[in-house]
């Protein structure tokens, strides 16, 4: 909560390292705040703000930036051990120029919130699947019954939006400013690549796949990078992330309705044509669900009927039903 944090000692830190007073470890340790949360870097970035209007106040002061860090992380880490450190000497009426200055900041971050430099905007999908470019060029494809939450500018160190649900992200390359995608469980960090995200609010895990470029997921002290033709799954009941070969070549068909398939258990298949078409396809007979559907043909958005009538001409046992928005398979399985 941010009305728990004492801002005054942030305030004192980053006044050193405004002014340039900084030193190496006090820098790192600015670095790591900024690092904490979203909310840090948005807080710094309004501090700035304020810093550089604010002309050369307080140049050529020193600041206490060893008591405001040691009392920023007590309260961020509740630790109840405090060991004594040399303080410098400073100039406490300089001081109270410039953390005036930055302490509006404070008042408007608290007052006004992360919505002081930009509008947060929302995509939202409930039976379609939405294609759109984000402010910085990237295109995204957003599956059905899911949202994601962004700037109207990407204006801070880093590109981040947040997701619920699934989404296909072909990432605009930008070196200095990396795409952060928070899913409230893990992150995922890219410069400029093209890979999928499914992150169901309901699901117990968090799959990443890649299919250009590199991708870092990270979650809790877990960090893993995949490459193409990999993918990675943050189980939440375990709180690890693992990572693996993926020979799925349907994982996002949804956005184009393009289906391979190649030892495809047919129950997995039948799950991606109804994520993809938004039908209603039933095994009726469970053991149906183990038979593997391989073809040499690619359906290209073909209707889901043809893809339908090639089960039944490799599994000649299998016979299909349609009522309404149903599609029934029923049959002996795949003897």
């Amino acid at each position: 909560m941010k009305n728990e944090v004492d801002y005054s000692a942030i305030d004192i830190l980053l006044a050193a390292y405004f002014a340039g007073e900084a030193d190496s470890v006090e820098c790192a340790q600015v670095e790591a705040w900024l690092k904490a949360s979203e909310e840090n870097r948005k807080y710094f970035e309004v501090s700035k703000k304020a810093w550089d209007a604010s002309g050369e106040l307080g140049a050529g002061k020193t600041f206490d930036t060893d008591a405001a860090w040691k009392k920023l992380q007590d309260q961020m880490h509740e630790n109840p051990e405090r060991t004594e450190k040399a303080k410098r000497n400073y100039t406490w009426a300089a001081a109270a120029g410039v953390l005036l200055v930055i302490g509006i900041s404070s008042i408007l971050w608290l007052t006004r919130g992360p919505s002081l430099d930009y509008e947060t905007l929302a995509m939202t999908s409930a039976t379609d699947v939405i294609n759109d470019t984000l402010p910085d060029g990237t295109l995204i494809s957003l599956n059905k019954n899911s949202k994601i939450t962004y700037p109207s500018s990407f204006t801070g160190a880093q590109r981040e939006i947040t997701l619920i649900g699934e989404a296909f992200f072909d990432v605009s390359h930008d070196a200095t400013h990396p795409f952060v995608i928070h899913t409230g469980t893990m992150d995922v960090k890219v410069l400029g690549t093209s890979f999928n995200v499914r992150a169901y609010p309901g699901g117990d895990s968090v799959h990443v796949s890649v299919k250009t470029g590199k991708v870092q997921c990270m979650a809790n002290n877990d960090t893993l990078v995949i490459l193409p033709g990999e993918y990675a799954v943050y189980n939440k009941g375990a709180g690890k992330i693992r990572k693996g070969n993926d020979d799925d070549p349907n994982r996002a068909a949804y956005r184009d309705r393009i289906f391979r398939f190649n030892n495809t258990p047919l129950g997995i298949a039948v799950q991606q044509l109804n994520d993809a078409y938004g039908c209603n396809i039933v095994l009726k007979n469970e053991d149906l669900k183990t038979c593997t559907f391989t073809t040499t043909k690619v359906f290209y958005n073909e209707p889901v009927e043809n893809i339908i009538e090639t089960i039944e001409v490799i599994f000649p046992g299998i016979a299909s039903d349609t009522v309404g928005n149903t599609i029934t398979l029923d049959g002996t399985g795949c003897k």
